[in-house]
């Protein structure tokens, strides 16, 4: 086989695959909408967790920011966590997530009382307000 036919063979094989991963993309997309309704739903009609605020899309990374906010301060061994590590969590699960909408999810988590910060840059479980 010549180059030019090696090159066309190569060239047609990365079109196929590249096509593949766009078609895996689109498919994860959705699933990704239909992931963000479901929580949305099941926020809405949970009594325990129920929030009139749950209503817009961003409400969606929002209240998966608090998740994984809470669950790393639940996991930790001494209650506490400071922000950075608190944030490179998060990026693990959003890596575009941009640190002042996540510093900012932290100060709104602490106004409502469900976070605590004794010192500056570290966070820990708080009791939230009635």
């Amino acid at each position: 086989m010549s180059s030019s036919g090696a090159n066309d063979v190569l060239e047609q094989r990365l079109l196929a695959e590249l096509k593949e991963i766009e078609t895996n993309i689109a498919q994860l997309l959705q699933e990704k909408a239909t992931l963000e309704r479901l929580l949305l739903t099941v926020r809405r009609r949970n009594p325990l967790t129920m929030r009139t605020d749950v209503t817009r899309k961003n409400s969606v990374r929002r209240v998966l920011v608090e998740s994984v906010v809470l669950e790393n301060l639940r996991n930790s061994k001494n209650g506490s966590r400071k922000t950075h590590e608190l944030l490179r969590e998060m990026q693990i699960v959003d890596p575009q997530m941009n640190p002042s909408t996540f510093r900012s999810t932290l100060h709104r988590m602490k106004s409502r009382g469900v976070v605590n910060s004794p010192k500056d840059g570290v966070w820990e479980l708080g009791k939230p307000k009635p």
